[in-house]
């Protein structure tokens, strides 16, 4: 049995535990590029395609932020984060099982709202203060870095074997059944991951047990303004969330709209976009992970991010400038999206393996929840933001631009680097105050 709370717990049991976050890796990627192709089937709008993406990070806004304060103030038989979780995940494999099934837009929309509330419920709400409730401070930097193997490794799976496979057409022969049950590749990324869902609901339920500490807060009775009170605390938590949006506009990108760029802009087929994705997650693997693991507790944290956050911001504006004016006529070959898709892969895991840990540096036990909540709130809220910005920038320049009827999906990267730098200037503030010393590492206190 895993418990929390504990000094030490074996590396076993962070392997166990990073395999949820896996499952929700891929329920993540699912919502990229299989749910923008799903889309598509209905819409070719570039704005609409990114509003429908940004469904997510909407409920993400309203739902999840107030539950993960409620798990501070809660405390059942089943524990205080695991009852959201299995309830959560629980409803998210029916709207899994739906999805792919959809004959219009409307209701592939409610699909994919019941899908996202589920999810934030389950997962989004609770996991992280659970998780790092379970991993004590020392142990945190290196399990960051194993949860991400966890998790590109699934992430390679699920590109090479279900994404590359979008548009393929199965014919099954079932027994006692004298017809054929035709599956389509599309019906099959939807199901499997339902069914990964379901394991992990199965394992936490089983393995995981919740141990109440002294730091446990009282159950509140206070509303909404309690809430967003509770939230604003201190200085401290202000400057948090500044960090959360460098942190934002670090992994800010064209969202939804990636695997049109490949696919529709510069005409490859989505077996390439998903070898360019497989490709990534592959230097992530070798290359980035193992930066990031020497680099884990070893290392200021604040300093390897603030590097990369620079890095990313100036890589979108040289690839911007490169698809203009640097390759001729025709679309960037393969190698030339290769090189772009690693070197991103490569500089935002370094970085964003080093931030993630250090908002948990920053923040008293007692107060995980209540900080995942404002995380939540602030890190979603300004994703929603940019991923709506980033397909109006697009329909905007395109109209202004190009020929009619014709999408440049490639204006984008102009947008995310804008984006980074604002994040580089937030990040200048945080770390003036950081050498003021006005704000405290709460994590590590004894």
């Amino acid at each position: 049995m895993i418990r929390t709370l504990q000094k030490r717990i074996s590396w076993w049991a962070v392997v166990l535990l990073t395999s949820t976050t896996s499952v929700s890796v891929i329920v993540e990627a699912l919502s990229a590029a299989p749910l923008t192709f799903t889309i598509r089937k209905f819409t070719a709008d570039p704005a609409l395609i990114s509003f429908i993406g940004s469904i997510n990070l909407a409920f993400s806004f309203l739902v999840a932020p107030y539950l993960s304060w409620k798990s501070d103030r809660i405390w059942t038989r089943w524990g205080r984060r695991k009852p959201f979780l299995i309830g959560g995940w629980s409803i998210l494999i029916l709207a899994l099982l739906a999805c792919p099934l959809a004959p219009s837009l409307w209701v592939l929309i409610l699909c994919v709202g019941i899908w996202q509330v589920a999810n934030d419920a389950g997962y989004g709400a609770v996991w992280s203060p659970l998780l790092y409730e379970v991993v004590p401070n020392s142990q945190r930097g290196r399990a960051v870095v194993i949860k991400r193997c966890m998790s590109t490794g699934a992430l390679v799976a699920f590109n090479a074997v279900l994404l590359a496979r979008f548009d393929d057409i199965y014919h099954l022969r079932l027994p006692f059944f004298p017809f054929d049950c035709v599956i389509t590749g599309e019906q099959t990324i939807y199901w499997v991951t339902a069914f990964l869902v379901f394991m992990s609901v199965f394992n936490i339920g089983l393995l995981v047990s919740e141990t109440k500490g002294k730091d446990h807060s009282p159950e509140s009775k206070g509303g909404p303004f309690v809430f967003l009170r509770s939230l604003l605390w201190s200085r401290q938590w202000l400057m948090i969330y500044a960090l959360v949006f460098c942190s934002v506009s670090l992994s800010a990108s064209l969202g939804q709209l990636a695997p049109l760029l490949v696919t529709e802009q510069f005409g490859y087929s989505k077996k390439v976009f998903a070898d360019l994705q497989t490709w990534q997650l592959l230097t992530v693997v070798f290359a980035a992970l193992p930066i990031a693991g020497w680099l884990a507790d070893r290392v200021d944290r604040f300093r390897v991010f603030q590097i990369g956050l620079i890095l990313s911001a100036l890589h979108s504006l040289f690839f911007w400038i490169w698809i203009e004016w640097g390759h001729g006529l025709g679309p960037p070959s393969v190698w030339v999206l290769f090189i772009f898709f690693m070197s991103n892969a490569l500089i935002d895991t370094v970085a964003g393996l080093a931030i993630e840990p250090y908002y948990y540096d920053l923040t008293p036990p007692d107060k995980m929840g209540s900080m995942n909540a404002g995380f939540l709130i602030i890190s979603n809220l300004l994703r929603m933001l940019l991923m709506m910005g980033v397909g109006l920038w697009v329909k905007l320049f395109s109209g202004w631009s190009s020929k009619p009827g014709e999408i440049h999906y490639s204006s984008g990267y102009l947008f995310v680097f804008l984006v980074g730098l604002g994040g580089v200037g937030l990040s200048l503030l945080f770390a003036r105050e950081r050498a003021k010393g006005r704000i405290r590492d709460y994590g590590t206190l004894p």
